[in-house]
Formats: C-alpha cells, structure tokens, sequence
C-alpha cells in the first residue's frame, strides 16, 4: 500500500486532535485552584468553605472524581451518612479504579452491618491491587461478619506469616481465632502484637476483652492499669479499669483511679460526664451528682455539664430538679452564646415530650426556632410535641425535614412511620420503616418499631419475620424473645411460646422474664405444679429476685399451698427484714388465710417502710374492706391525718376507702390534700388525675386533669399508672389516636392487666375497632379480678357481643 501525502496529512491532523482531545481530559487550572482551596479548607475543619469550593471544583469539572470523594469525607465530618455515601459513590462510578472511595464505602457498609455490599467494594480493589492492606482488613471484617471465620483466616494468615504486624491485622486475626474456638492461637498472635507495638492501646485493650471472657480478672486488671499508664487522660480507659476494681470489690482503689483522673483532666467535660455515669451506673447518686456540681463550680464554659446534671436529676426520678436546673440557668445566663441556649431549650422541650406536657414543649422549640429554623433536634421535638397534641399530620412534615436533611437518623423514621399509624396509613409506615431498615437492617428500635406496625396491620408473617431477625441478631436480648413467645401465645401457639419462654431460661438463668412467662404459661394450661416449680427454679437461680418472689407467692396462693407461702415469706423476711415487698407478701397470705390480725400488721409495717408504695396502701385498705371495717378505718385514718397532715399512708389508704365507697368527691378532696401537704406524692397526684377525668366531660376539667397528670409523670417518669391515667384523659377528651399510642406500649408491657384492656378496649371501641376492642374487654372481664370500670367494661362487652 502506498501512503500518499493526503494520507499522511489526515493522519497528522488526527494526531494533533488526539493530543488536543488528552490535553483537555482531566480538570482545568480553576477546577484544580477550587479543589485545593477546598482540600486546605477541610485540613483546617473549615466544612462549609471545603464543600463550596469542591462543588465549584465539581461545576468546573463535572467527572472530577477527586472531588466527590473529598466532599464525602466533608459529609462524614459532618455526620451526614447519606451524602457521604452518595458523595463517594459517585467518584467510583466516574472512576471504578479509585481505590480511596471504594474503600471509604467498604467502611460505611461495615459498619452499617452490609457485609456483601462492603465485600463487593473491597474485591473491585483488590482486582487491581491484591496487597491493599486496607481492603484486605476490610474484607476480613467482613468475612468475620457473616461467620466465614475460615475464610477469613486464610485471607489474613498469610499476611502474619509474612511478618506483618499492622495493629488491625493482629486485632482481626486474633478476633477469628478468637471466633475459631481457638484461644491459645488468638493470644499468641496478640502478644507477638505487643511485643511489636508495646505502646498500641488497642492491643491491650483486645488482650483484656479476651481475659475478662476467660474469667482471669486479675491479669485483665493488669493489662487494664498497663493501658492506663499508656493512655493516662483517657477518661474511658480509666473508668473500665475502675469497673474491674468494682467487681472484685476494691471500690477503694476504683475511686482514687476516677478521682486522680478527674484532677489530671478537670476541664475535661465528657471525661468528667463518663466518670459520672459510671458511679450512676453503680447506683452512687450522690458522687455522680457531685462531680458533676465540681465541674459546674470550677466554671464550665459550656452547657454540657449542666445538662449532663439535668440527665441525672431524671434518670434518678427527680425532673423537677432537672427543669428547674435548665430554666434557672436559661433565664440567668444571658451571656451564653444562642447555640448553647438552644441546646438549654431543646433539653427542656424533651423533658416536657417526656412528662406528657407537649404545649410547654412546644414553647421552648419554637424559641429555637425562631433563630434556627433547621435546628433539627428542635424540627424532631416539634414533631413529637405535635403528634401528642393529636395533629400527627403536621408532625409528617417536620420528621421529613429531618430526615431530608440527616437520612441517617434512625429515631426519626420510627417516630415519622408513628404519626402514619396515627392517621392510620399503616403501608406509609411500613415503607418508612423499610427505609430505616435498609440503613441499619439490625438495628433493634427499628425492628422493634416494624414488628408492631406489621401485626397492627395483620400481617402476622412479616411481624415474625421482623421480630425474628431481633432475637437472632441480639442473643441477649431476652426481652424480645419474650415478646416473640408472647406473640405466638397471642395466636393460640402454645408450643412456640414455651420453646421461646424455655430458651430464655437457657441463655439467661439469672433474668426472671423466662421463669415468669413460662409459670404464666403454665397457670393458662391449669398445670399450678409446673407453674409452681418453675418459678421455684428461678427464685433459687436468678438470687431471690423481688419480683420472682411475688410471682411465687400469688403462684403458690392460687395453688392453696399456704404453709409454703407463709415459709418462703419468713425465710425472706429472715434475709431482708426492711424490705416492703416482704411484709406485703406476708399480709397477702394472712389474708388468705384468714389471719386479719396478723395481715393488716404485715401490712402497716410494708406501708411504714415505704410510704409512697401505692400496693402495701391498697392491700391494707383491702384488708378493711374484706373485714368490712370501713368505718373504723376511715376514723383511724382521719384521726391519723389530723395527727400528722403528712401521712402519706393515711391519705392513699383514706382515698381508697371513699373510692371504694363509691364517694369520689371525698376520695378527690382527700388526694388534693395530700398532694398539697406531701412534696412529690405523685400516687396521690396521679389517682386525683383519674378521678377528676373519669367523672366529667368538661373539657376544661379534662385539661385540668391533664395537668395534675403532667405533673405526677414528671414526679415519676415512665410509670405505667400513670400512662394509663394519660391514656384515659385523651379517651375522655375524644383524642382516641393519642390515647391508643399509650395504651399500646402499656399492653406490650402488661398484656393480662384487666384494668388496661378494659380502658384500652374503651378508646379501640370509640375508634370503630369493634374486633379489637371486643379481644381487649373479654381480657378485660375473663377473670374475676376487681376494678374500677369493671361494670362498664361487662356493659360495654354485652353490647358489643361476645364473639369468641
């Protein structure tokens, strides 16, 4: 072929096209002057100038994966999870060899418990480079995630026997050994670590999880106090330490650890905070309360350790204290800047969601606002403020916000498909729980939250399904295989419920959920021995627990072995002679054996050691009733209120007197009294709630009972009487959407109790649920159980039909 001159121009011009074409293939001089702005910008924390300088890096130069996978690492900083992974998806997709995105995904999708996804983006860079160190760890993490721990040792073995000795090679492939069943092999490997990092923390730290799991606290605590010499300002490290001298019973030395930690670091807020928590933890109020009030004193810049304060003042049941601390130092500190305001307004606003006052909530989380439209923790409060005030579709539009702008907050989808089952749109809620799901498809709020809203929608399938992936995935959740076997209980499969009750016994001898569901079981079959004996296991095995006692005795009581009640009573009253439940359960046998004398001196001496306790106050009022002493009752407790106005156990006894007399306006004045004579008598406060709500129609009444209510949740957070007289209030005001989000977390923890299926049946009735509500009144009235209502209740029944 002869190349002629017209061939030999075309093939210059072609040259020159694709020089000019490769010239112009990668990001010009601007794209490249934005990304380093923006690269210098993120060095610095300054997250706002990287990402609008990487964007305009990325407008320049549309395929500028660099980019992308910068501003992904932005969004990490800045916690936002979705973007992140959009961020960094897209630099892959633009260039697949970028090892750095790729593997910055592998870690999300790790960590989000996605083995497969994360293994996909690991084995794209392994393709290209096999020695990646990094993708290499990933993988074996991954491996080890979905239990292919033999898999996972041949990917890193070779690596160890190389020589390699990279930290978070030794700590996986000791963890797969580990896994293996093969300790001597995963220690080996960790000390060869150490030897080679004597500094590495995370070693140590490995080598003391695995000493605690064989049982040799002695050498853990040796690793542990090496770990803090290392390490001397990590508040964490101190405090695990200071746990190992707590179980050994040298609280001494666990003290002057936590105490020369605090003098080491005393600006240190959220060491100061840990080391708090941990004496709460111990069920030491006062030292937790203390260091808090020193950090305080010594002049916190911020408000974290004031809110830490107010987290305590509630977590030990005294969120009075809490709102009083918050607002006095809202009002009184006028120099704080508005952020730490706002978090001062957001902590009261949940306090206020969390004691069932929305419209005081709501006051505080428009002032924030008002000066941060976006504030989401203020976006989410507004949201739950407004479901509780029974306007769920307005609280839809503020749960999207948030979720628009931070898809990773797992919280916000539960409480979003929440206001859905509100208006009744239960596939709405499914979906967006399915949402959450596919982010943190272990996560057990959202299963727990996709389990309810399943069976509410009757799909029983999927709800097991649901509830299923819980109990695998947290072995030691024994919680929900207890409501696992309560659910196949719910639809008549005995079998599966006791092999669910049984299991729990297995794994979790010393918890008294199992022994109490099976003997429960047990009592429905009319098998009283079995029930009986089970719950004698479990007294003996789970250290006499107080509420296997009381599950014992009402057992043995229904079985008429009163001489074996009457032995366990004494033989715990030999061991805990303060202890309230103890005389209680002592007066419940006299009684039943017709011992009055006897029972009602049980009695006054459980309502004598606890004065606020409502049952020892009812049995002994139920007591005099029995007698039929009425009368002399009502004189001995007036004449005892007139000797001291602060008798606590005259007014609760008194009030349920009249109430059983049927003299409600007596019973009212008498709780009213009380709650103005006796600081923080939230039984009183909450049964004059009831009584106020349950006899009128007046909605001004109603919303006085609601705040009398407010007030005593506030008084005694998460206490069910109290939920159940909320619940009542929003039946009585025809909030019915409020009322059955109530009651249904109150049957989910009791599901037997007459008095919430008799109320819960009433609110399913006014809401045209006629299937469920007559399900809840035939519990309700099944057995012979005295409440208040109970008439309505049979009424409410025979109306309805008593359809089986």
């Amino acid at each position: 072929m002869m190349i002629t001159r017209s061939t030999i121009v075309s093939l210059v011009l072609l040259l020159c096209l694709s020089f000019g074409a490769l010239a112009s293939d990668g990001p010009d001089r601007t794209a490249r002057k934005y990304y380093k702005k923006g690269t210098d910008a993120f060095e610095k924390s300054d997250f706002d100038g990287a990402r609008t300088n990487l964007q305009k890096a990325i407008e320049n130069y549309p395929s500028y994966a660099d980019a992308y996978f910068k501003l992904g690492n932005v969004a990490l900083k800045e916690k936002k999870l979705q973007e992140a992974v959009s961020d960094f998806a897209k630099a892959t997709s633009i260039d697949p060899a970028h090892a750095d995105a790729q593997l910055a995904l592998g870690r999300i999708y790790l960590a989000a418990r996605k083995p497969e996804a994360a293994l996909q983006r690991v084995d794209t860079i392994l393709k290209r480079q096999p020695d990646n160190l990094d993708a290499i760890l990933v993988k074996g993490s991954a491996l080890l995630l979905e239990k292919r721990t033999g898999d996972a040792i041949r990917l890193l073995d070779p690596l160890y026997a190389k020589g390699q000795r990279d930290v978070n090679l030794i700590v996986l492939l000791s963890s797969a050994y580990f896994k293996k069943a093969d300790p001597d092999n995963g220690k080996k490997i960790l000390e060869s670590g150490i030897a080679k990092h004597p500094q590495s923390t995370l070693l140590h730290l490995q080598l003391a999880n695995f000493l605690l799991r064989r049982g040799d606290l002695k050498n853990a605590q040796a690793t542990m106090e090496t770990v803090v010499k290392i390490d001397p300002d990590n508040a964490a490290h101190a405090i695990a330490l200071a746990r190992l001298y707590w179980q050994t019973q040298d609280k001494e030395k666990a003290e002057h650890l936590l105490a020369r930690s605090l003098e080491q670091n005393p600006a240190d807020a959220p060491g100061r905070i840990a080391i708090a928590n941990f004496y709460l933890e111990e069920k030491q109020i006062d030292p937790a309360r203390d260091i808090l009030l020193a950090g305080i004193a010594a002049g916190d810049p911020g408000v974290a350790l004031k809110l830490a304060l107010g987290e305590l003042y509630i977590k030990t049941g005294n969120a009075q204290a809490a709102v009083d601390l918050l607002k006095s130092d809202l009002e009184q500190n006028q120099t704080a800047g508005e952020t730490e305001r706002n978090q001062l307004r957001n902590a009261l606003a949940k306090i206020y969601i969390a004691a069932r006052d929305p419209a005081t909530a709501k006051t505080y989380v428009e002032a924030v606002l008002a000066n941060d439209p976006h504030n989401l923790q203020a976006l989410a409060s507004r949201g739950m403020a407004l479901k509780a005030t029974g306007n769920p579709q307005a609280a839809i539009v503020d749960f999207n916000q948030v979720l628009a702008r931070q898809p990773d907050f797992l919280g916000g989808y539960i409480q979003l498909a929440d206001a859905y089952v509100m208006r009744r749109q239960l596939q709405a809620a499914r979906e967006t729980l399915d949402k959450g799901l596919h982010l943190a498809p272990h996560n057990r709020e959202l299963l727990m939250a996709a389990y309810r809203v399943n069976l509410k929608d009757k799909d029983y399938k999927q709800a097991e399904t649901h509830l299923r992936t819980l109990v695998e995935e947290s072995p030691d959740a024994v919680d929900a295989q207890a409501e696992l076997g309560d659910f196949y209980l719910a639809l008549n499969d005995e079998s599966s419920a006791r092999r669910e009750y049984s299991e729990i016994v297995l794994k979790a001898p010393r918890s008294p959920i199992g022994y109490i569901k099976l003997a429960r079981l047990y009592l429905r079959q009319g098998k009283k021995a079995s029930a009986v004996a089970q719950l004698r296991k479990g007294y003996q095995q789970g250290g006499k627990n107080p509420l296997l006692a009381a599950e014992l005795i009402t057992a043995l009581l229904t079985a008429e072995q009163y001489d074996d009640a009457m032995a366990l009573c004494d033989a715990r009253l030999n061991e805990k002679p303060d202890e309230a439940l103890a005389h209680d359960l002592k007066g419940k046998v006299m009684t039943r054996m017709k011992k009055f004398k006897a029972a009602q001196k049980a009695f006054e001496k459980a309502v004598a050691l606890e004065p606020k306790w409502p049952q020892a106050g009812n049995d002994l009022a139920a007591l005099f009733i029995l007698q039929d002493k009425r009368k002399e009752a009502i004189a001995q407790f007036r004449k005892a209120l007139a000797d001291n106005p602060k008798n606590p156990v005259a007014y609760l006894t008194l009030g349920k007197l009249y109430e059983d007399k049927r003299e409600y306006e007596k019973a009212i004045e008498i709780y009213k009294k009380g709650v103005g004579q006796v600081p923080g008598f939230w039984t009183a406060a909450n049964r004059l709630a009831f009584l106020i709500a349950d006899r009128t129609t007046s909605m001004e009444t109603l919303d006085e009972a609601q705040k009398i209510a407010s007030a005593a949740f506030r008084m005694k957070p998460g206490e069910g009487m109290i939920v159940d007289t909320l619940g009542w209030i929003h039946y009585k005001k025809g909030e019915t959407e409020q009322a059955l989000a109530l009651y249904e977390k109150l049957i989910a923890a009791a599901p037997e109790d007459p008095l919430i299926n008799y109320h819960m049946g009433a609110v399913l009735e006014k809401d045209g649920d006629i299937e469920s509500a007559r399900k809840r009144l035939k519990t309700a009235t099944r057995g012979d159980t005295a409440f208040m209502g109970r008439e309505r209740a049979e009424a409410m029944l025979k109306k309805l039909g008593s359809k089986s």
